[in-house]
């Protein structure tokens, strides 16, 4: 069983990696839409902004996107480089002014921590 995990993982990772430049840059993704899980973003559900730690990625969210996904719209900040902290809150704002008509939660972890506390 933990070898499945493992594998899951790894595609996970491969995915996110190969879907970023090696550029500062930062985005808001949409990960259970980008992974089939769903066909598109439920607008009735409060937003869920997870923001990753230094890596950027989503990887060690992952596992819990499916379940998460049935109550949130999961979003995901991620980043490849070395983008500035001004420019990801910058990314995080605009999202967020876009979706301001709707709840949303700020999940951080590690460095994504940080970032949320911003707000």
């Amino acid at each position: 069983m933990l070898v499945f995990y493992d594998v899951l993982l790894l595609v996970a990772l491969l995915k996110i990696v190969s879907s970023f430049q090696l550029l500062d840059k930062v985005r808001i993704s949409s990960p259970l839409v980008e992974e089939g899980l769903i066909f598109k973003e439920d607008i009735s559900k409060p937003i869920l902004l997870y923001c990753a730690g230094i890596d950027g990625n989503r990887l060690s969210v992952s596992l819990q996107l499916a379940k998460l996904g049935e109550r949130f719209d999961v979003r995901c900040l991620e980043m490849s480089g070395r983008p500035s902290v001004d420019n990801i809150i910058d990314t995080c704002c605009t999202f967020l002014e876009k979706e301001s008509w709707r709840k949303y939660y700020l999940v951080g972890e590690s460095f994504g921590a940080l970032i949320a506390l911003r707000f």
